[in-house]
């Protein structure tokens, strides 16, 4: 059990930190865009 858990847990923390990657490659892509650096300083 306490494997499965710490399996989990690690799992989790991988997929956070994958989304957190994700946001800030969005928000790259927006600076570059011209206009969009308004939004993304808004955003964060």
């Amino acid at each position: 059990m306490i494997l499965l858990k710490k399996i989990y847990m690690s799992l989790k923390a991988t997929i956070i930190n994958l989304e957190r990657q994700d946001q800030m490659e969005t928000r790259m892509d927006l600076a570059k865009a011209p206009g969009t650096v308004l939004v993304v300083v808004l955003v964060a």
